[in-house]
């Protein structure tokens, strides 16, 4: 699943207590439904389970390895 970092790193209540309890937040096939920008600072994401995580963007670009987002523009995945 290509967006298992994002909900292993949900920074709700519920899921900070899994992570403490070394749990993995989510359960198995998980999928992410939909994200809604929210002015220009965060983001809302809805998870076929139901749960709803909201990120800062600055915490998106943490958890993104993107060559763009690790600070290695001239070095992209892709051609």
């Amino acid at each position: 699943m290509p967006y298992t970092s994002l909900r292993a790193h949900c920074p709700c209540e519920e899921c900070a207590g899994l992570r403490e309890r070394d749990v993995a937040p989510g359960a198995p096939g998980v999928q992410l439904e939909s994200i809604d920008i929210l002015g220009d600072a965060s983001a809302f994401l809805t998870w076929s389970d139901g749960h709803e995580s909201i990120y800062l963007l600055a915490e998106f670009r943490a958890l993104c390895r993107c060559a763009y987002c690790a600070g290695e523009p001239e070095r992209p995945i892709t051609g």
